[in-house]
């Protein structure tokens, strides 16, 4: 579940991205892409758009947050395990958005901790490596192996 990440990932059985959402965008589509179709797990990889659409409002964090936190919550219902994710490094058109992703991403690994999600860290392994980015934010081929790698040291037991 996630925005154009997700979207242009290739790895994803089942890949719920849609391209240019922000969280509330997800969590209104949340149910009917991830409830219903067999699923055990669910990745969650959502606040880009968040950070770069809305990064200078008051209540974005907050609002990231809660958007997170309910879709999460949705899929343990439904007894869906639950992975959140730690959002990428963002260059955006010349603004780099390190503060407003560092904060995501505490509130993020604070919300998995607090509810005993499973989470995945794809801001340390890509800080400092453009490379990894074909526009900086979506990943090339390299940066998704970078992800992939990230992402089975946490889901694959």
């Amino acid at each position: 579940m996630g925005d154009s990440i997700t979207q242009f990932w290739l790895l994803p059985d089942h890949n719920a991205g849609i391209s240019g959402q922000t969280t509330a965008q997800m969590l209104a589509r949340f149910n009917a892409d991830v409830l219903g179709h067999g699923y055990s797990r669910v990745v969650i990889l959502g606040g880009t758009d968040d950070v770069i659409l809305l990064g200078s409002t008051s209540n974005m964090l907050g609002n990231l947050i809660a958007n997170l936190s309910a879709m999460a919550a949705i899929a343990q219902t439904a007894g869906i395990e639950v992975v959140l994710c730690k959002l990428p490094p963002i260059i955006w058109e010349g603004h780099v958005f390190t503060a407003q992703v560092t904060s995501a991403n505490d509130a993020i690994a604070a919300l998995a901790e607090d509810r005993g999600y499973l989470l995945v860290d794809y801001y340390s392994p890509m800080l400092h490596h453009s490379e990894d980015f074909r526009d900086g934010v979506h990943p090339t081929v390299i940066g998704y192996a970078v992800m992939e790698t990230a992402l089975a040291e946490v889901v694959v037991k």
